[in-house]
């Protein structure tokens, strides 16, 4: 029975590592590779919708880097948040006045009642939009023109729905390090071989694009009012849809407003209850997915059995340099720069503490944006109150 035990955890650790790598040539093969032919058409004009609530480190500066990148002028650029007392309202009157020359346009959509905040200033502004194509945009995501081409060149070649990777941009401090190896190094890490090799449609609202037909054809944006994970929610929607998909080969860079490592933690596991209500039976075995954990439970089952601990001892310390080898991999092919080297020693450390955030994600009640809200399955969410300080 031990024998058996000793093989199993071996077995799980040695696959797991292999699906690392595998990862990570799929993020190498995606990320360096045309996507679509050369030849292919383009969309001639796009609207792009960035919904804003509240302040964002740099929010002036995610706007400047759309219009720079629209060098070929294909954006209509609509603004959309809830009333003039929004604190970001003077930056994008500013964004307006000084891009006269672009198309801009602020779209105030009213108070969002029980609507979720986001997905309130999509539906209110996406009449608005004169494009036969829509890209939503987070508020700190920053374009580029290669981006822009290929969110075009996807709508172009007849796809309906588009999706870019989120990528942190060059953290730092501590806790936008830790929030960068969360993201780009925990979410991102399997986001291209899950598109390859299991057909899992990705999806991020950080930059994501619609064709007016699709929206149309799955009931238009008003049925996803109260989902509190839109991309997932419009994405699945889509694929029922018999919808095509694509998930671009260029990323969309973003700073996310992170004070401390704490804020970091407080947010990741904020977003952990999201997955679980969206996800419930895939997030439960989640951990399984982890080669750190994998090669970890291996190696104390083996010490404590006293059989094979050399092996697992080789194995638990391959898994660890390959964790942060194939990080320092996907940051040169994805964002095209690395981190602070040590940065990347904090791969294996964030692994181990997700364990916490995962545990911190069963839970049903959560705030964000000084709104309570309560989760139920199928990424719904139910606003139970204010934030009271």
């Amino acid at each position: 029975m031990v024998h058996a035990l000793n093989f199993l955890f071996a077995a799980w650790a040695i696959l797991l590592l292999a699906g690392l790598w595998a990862c990570a040539i799929a993020t190498f093969r995606h990320f360096g590779r045309n996507s679509f032919s050369t030849n292919s058409t383009f969309a001639e004009s796009i609207t792009l919708i960035r919904p804003i609530r509240g302040l964002n480190d740099g929010i002036r500066e995610a706007l400047e880097s759309i219009a720079e990148s629209d060098v070929c002028r294909r954006l209509e650029i609509l603004i959309a948040m809830e009333s003039s007392d929004d604190p970001a309202y003077p930056i994008a009157v500013g964004f307006s006045q000084y891009k006269k020359e672009r198309n801009v346009s602020i779209i105030l959509t009213g108070p969002s009642q029980g609507r979720m905040g986001k997905m309130h200033n999509m539906i209110e502004a996406f009449p608005k939009a004169k494009s036969l194509f829509v890209v939503f945009s987070d508020a700190d995501a920053w374009a580029s023109p290669a981006l822009i081409r290929e969110t075009a060149r996807a709508f172009g070649s007849g796809y309906d729905a588009v999706f870019a990777l989120p990528y942190y941009a060059e953290p730092r401090n501590a806790a936008e390090i830790s929030f960068a190896v969360a993201l780009n190094h925990g979410f991102s890490t399997p986001a291209a071989l899950s598109y390859y090799l299991l057909k899992f449609p990705f999806c991020a609202g950080a930059w994501m694009g619609f064709s007016k037909k699709i929206i149309k054809k799955i009931g238009g944006l008003e049925s996803f009012e109260k989902r509190i994970a839109d991309d997932y929610a419009l994405q699945m929607a889509v694929s029922k849809s018999g919808g095509k998909h694509a998930f671009l080969n260029r990323p969309v860079f973003f700073r996310e407003t992170t004070k401390d490592v704490k804020d970091t933690l407080q947010h990741l596991s904020k977003w952990a209850s999201i997955i679980h209500s969206c996800l419930p039976n895939l997030y439960f075995i989640a951990p399984l997915f982890s080669p750190t954990h994998a090669a970890l439970f291996f190696l104390i089952f083996a010490w404590m059995t006293n059989q094979h601990v050399l092996a697992a001892a080789v194995l638990f310390i391959l898994t660890i340099l390959s964790r942060i080898l194939v990080g320092i991999i996907q940051d040169l092919r994805v964002a095209r720069k690395t981190m602070p080297f040590y940065s990347y020693l904090g791969i294996p450390v964030f692994d181990l503490a997700a364990t916490v955030i995962w545990l911190s994600g069963f839970r049903r009640n959560i705030n964000w944006r000084n709104k309570n809200y309560r989760l139920s399955p199928g990424c719904k969410a139910e606003v139970i109150g204010l934030v009271t300080k």
